[in-house]
């Protein structure tokens, strides 16, 4: 048998491994990739939090009747339990103090009567619930000038959609508020 009779059988034998191991890593590749695929087409992640916010004519109405302007403040949150238990004074004047660790990012803007207001910022890793507040003349109660929803129900796709009037905000789908607030 000649030399080159030897050395094919123990180059085929060498390389086998070599060529099972590239073949591994190739169809880790190709599961991981259509895994990815799939999450990202049938469970989109929420990656920024958009609230649309707009006002009826009737808003904030002052001593004479007449329509104002309304601040409004998104906040993401980590938990709500410090949210809930805040006043309607203590989010004016010191909503980073009241709300400390939970309150994990904010967004504001003005809303003028008839007007609409469109807020949005990257959602933070570990928000578990979205916070709006409308900070009208007269609060009233706490169901009116506060909205609270899970971050899980936002869409990815398709902003919270909110509408003030008078002193209240509602959700413009209608879903129920979630929880005491």
């Amino acid at each position: 048998m000649s030399k080159s009779a030897h050395f094919i059988p123990k180059s085929i034998f060498l390389l086998l491994p070599v060529i099972l191991l590239s073949a591994c890593g190739a169809w880790q590749t190709v599961s991981n990739g259509t895994a990815n695929a799939f999450h990202a087409v049938f469970y989109k992640q929420v990656e920024s939090v958009d609230v649309d916010v707009s006002a009826r004519e009737a808003l904030n109405p002052d001593d004479a009747g007449r329509a104002t302007s309304v601040a409004v403040r998104v906040y993401q949150l980590s938990d709500r339990k410090l949210f809930d238990a805040a006043s309607y004074d203590d989010l004016v004047k010191q909503d980073r103090k009241v709300l400390g660790d939970e309150r994990r990012a904010s967004m504001a803007g003005v809303l003028n009567p008839g007007a609409s207001l469109n807020l949005s910022q990257p959602i933070e890793d570990d928000v578990k619930y979205v916070a709006v507040v409308a900070f009208f003349r007269n609060p009233g109660s706490q169901e009116t000038w506060r909205y609270v929803i899970p971050a899980k129900k936002l869409d990815a796709d398709t902003p919270l959609k909110l509408r003030l009037g008078d002193y209240r905000i509602d959700q413009v789908n209608g879903e129920k508020r979630d929880g005491a607030s």
